[in-house]
């Protein structure tokens, strides 16, 4: 039985690095199995039609911005 994500046969990661970094994991249905990708080519993908409503930019720029953001507890749970 597999303990970590890397272990399980539907899965494609390289080496984890620094460079890996802001990057997020994804469905691959080409290749059948998880991988990791960059959140900067999903965005860049999602508005190469142009057509991004400005709403819900202004709306991702203000719940974005750190200044905004609160945790008053973080629960990693348990092992």
């Amino acid at each position: 039985m597999p303990t970590r994500l890397r272990d399980t046969s539907n899965t494609d990661f390289p080496s984890l690095k620094a460079t890996e970094n802001n990057h997020i994991m994804r469905y691959n249905s080409s290749i059948d199995s998880f991988d990791l990708v960059s959140i900067d080519s999903i965005t860049s993908i999602s508005s190469e039609d142009g057509n991004t409503p400005n709403d819900f930019t202004d709306t991702l720029e203000q719940e974005i911005d750190p200044n905004n953001m609160t945790f008053s507890s973080i629960d990693g749970g348990s092992f």
